[in-house]
């Protein structure tokens, strides 16, 4: 009677051995691997290989090992065609948003649909009586190639998966855990750490934990209390590492911030890969009244930032800046005394700076950019996650506490080059990186819309003026500075047209998104200049020669081909939005602030967002984010 049982047990021994011994180095090994041979790409690629792969299997099975002459060039040329054909059709149908380390058994589904899209694809070649009979595979080759393809695809996605949650609980020596999560989600994390013996659980957090449930046991382990009492739980309980399960993105960045302190290891579960890609729910509810009382300005310490705070100021907000102050903090200088106004020093990038940002504010404007080609061309990473990524981020912190309205910053420079006039439906065609993000940066918003959160996007001219943060790598701010200082200018390809707009008229525009009425804004886009403003770069030239006329004009043709004049219909009309302020009049204000030496070095690194974003870029505070921790954390 014992028999069953000793077999079981040794089976069950042989197993344990056979992980520990093979399976275990080997999925170690696999997730060494740099991330960047695991890209999306490199995974298109392997299915690529696969698919190849898998076909030649199915023609060697078929037929023995002896494919015969006449299939062989049938075989061959499908070898090239099939790994070029499936990935592609794989992409479309979303294939390549799951994240391998993820994939899960409801995600096989998606996998099998866009595989057997290209096993269709063979069918219909094997069949169709007017297509080409020497690509016609015979159809005992499809069914096997279709079998062996979806068996390896998912075998190599359980591989990184396997590898992922092994690198996961893989200290090297006994390790005491305490582990953060909701009770309901606790007991299936437990499960996966009792499989690991090298794992001592000492206690679990609860966020938002009750009474009730303090002092309870899931599996044996104790529940600790809340995340404020984390702090002395690390010191009391001598704890080794932290792991997140699927707690709510406020509480992961509160204990990344605590763990930190105490110098642990945080790690994420794969189930709480949902709060990296943004599916998190903050308990927490804004104004009752529904009334703007507190703006939360992203990047309010910009050259556009500083020109707009004094503004809601002025107009009885209270404000609250988040900014890195990578320009520092001068241009804020005026305000900082105001009762109404707070400054949060922090990377937009960073979870615990936006969301202790966010709390309590009502509305936010989101400036916060690398903004231009030059600068975004320094470093595409980082631009990608201040520009793109960071933008993902806040609007689930948005939702999450309930913040219906967000005003963000774009600009015209998504249409790209267009000979004709473009308004808010003209298809955007980006050139450049800082336009790429921020087109990307736009379907985010757009496609986050709902009842309860109206996103407004402002896409804006390119900009001239003075602001408290002053820039001179605007067109009109370096041709008038240089024209002051220098007496000669340069003008290149000067029969293109841009949308100008001065910076307090960008400033005024976002206050008018910020109050306008829900059924006006929500989920729109706005053109932001004025018809007045759309000028060829020859007649900027003109401008400034009339303002100071002794500067010498030259004229020079290069490949930049961006080209666009924009339609302001829809905000005049629906917002009633018209400039104040004319093209004469930033002239002049830069000229008087060179002249008055006010602005004694306009080439000055400071008022160059290129030159600044070199140096933030080639410093390590560049590699620090959010992003990366929850990557490698998740990884």
């Amino acid at each position: 009677m014992y028999g069953p049982f000793h077999s079981g047990g040794a089976v069950l021994s042989l197993v344990l051995f056979m992980r520990k011994s093979l399976l275990k180095p080997f999925l170690l090994r696999v997730n060494g691997i740099p991330s960047v041979l695991l890209s999306r790409w490199i995974q298109v690629g392997i299915d690529g290989g696969l698919s190849a792969l898998a076909l030649l299997l199915a023609y060697q099975l078929r037929f023995d090992g002896a494919v015969p002459a006449s299939d062989r060039s049938t075989m061959h040329a499908w070898m090239v065609i099939l790994p070029l054909l499936r990935p592609l059709l794989m992409w479309a149908v979303g294939v390549y948003r799951i994240t391998w380390r993820y994939f899960a058994f409801h995600d096989a589904g998606r996998l099998s649909i866009g595989a057997l899209l290209s096993t269709l694809i063979l069918v219909i070649f094997r069949f169709a009586p007017h297509l080409p009979s020497n690509l016609a595979v015979p159809i005992s080759v499809i069914v096997m190639e279709a079998a062996m393809f979806l068996l390896l695809a998912s075998s190599a996605r359980a591989l990184r998966r396997l590898a992922a949650e092994e690198s996961l609980f893989a200290t090297g020596t006994r390790t005491r855990l305490v582990l953060v999560g909701t009770d309901g989600a606790l007991s299936a994390a437990l499960q996966q750490v009792f499989r690991h013996p090298n794992l001592e659980c000492v206690g679990l957090i609860v966020p938002k934990c009750s009474v009730r449930l303090r002092g309870m046991r899931i599996h044996g382990c104790p529940i600790v209390g809340d995340t404020p009492v984390l702090n002395g739980i690390l010191q009391r309980l001598k704890v080794d590492l932290l792991m997140i399960t699927d707690a709510s993105l406020e509480c992961i960045g509160d204990v990344v911030a605590i763990a930190s302190q105490h110098g642990i290891e945080v790690r994420l579960l794969p189930s709480a890969a949902d709060a990296i890609r943004g599916n998190v729910r903050i308990p927490t509810s804004s104004t009752a009244s529904g009334r703007i009382e507190r703006v939360l300005v992203v990047g309010g310490a910009g050259y556009v930032g500083s020109a707009l705070v004094p503004q809601l100021l002025s107009r009885g907000y209270k404000v609250r800046v988040l900014d890195r102050l990578l320009f520092g903090i001068e241009s804020l200088q005026p305000v900082l005394n105001h009762p109404g106004f707070e400054l949060v020093v922090g990377d937009v990038r960073d979870i615990q700076s936006v969301v202790g940002a966010i709390r309590e504010c009502d509305a936010v404007i989101d400036l916060a950019a690398i903004v231009g080609d030059p600068a975004c061309a320094i470093n595409r990473q980082l631009s990608v996650e201040v520009n793109r990524a960071a933008t993902r981020m806040l609007i689930e912190i948005c939702k999450g506490y309930g913040v219906r309205r967000v005003v963000f910053a774009s600009t015209c420079s998504v249409y790209g080059a267009s000979d004709h006039l473009v308004d808010e439906l003209t298809e955007t065609a980006p050139i450049s990186i800082y336009a790429e993000t921020k087109v990307a940066s736009e379907q985010l918003l757009l496609e986050a819309a709902s009842a309860t959160f109206d996103p407004v996007i402002l896409r804006l001219g390119t900009l001239f003026g003075l602001s408290p943060r002053p820039r001179f790598d605007l067109l009109v701010n370096v041709l008038t500075a240089r024209a002051a200082q220098m007496g000669k200018i340069t003008i290149f390809n000067g029969e293109q047209w841009r949308p100008f707009l001065h910076v307090s008229d960008a400033a005024r525009a976002m206050v008018l998104a910020l109050e306008a009425n829900s059924k006006s804004v929500a989920g729109e886009i706005f053109n932001v200049g004025d018809y007045r403003l759309n000028f060829k770069l020859n007649a900027i030239s003109q401008k400034i020669a009339d303002k100071i006329p002794s500067v010498e004009i030259e004229y020079v043709e290069n490949g930049d081909k961006r080209n666009y004049r924009a339609s302001f219909d829809k905000i005049h009309t629906r917002l009633g939005f018209v400039c104040e302020k004319t093209l004469e009049s930033g002239i002049t204000e830069i000229y008087e602030a060179i002249g008055s030496r006010q602005i004694t070095d306009f080439t000055e690194s400071r008022f160059n967002n290129q030159v600044v974003t070199k140096t933030f870029a080639e410093s390590d505070a560049a590699v620090v984010s959010s992003f990366s921790l929850l990557s490698k954390l998740a990884a």
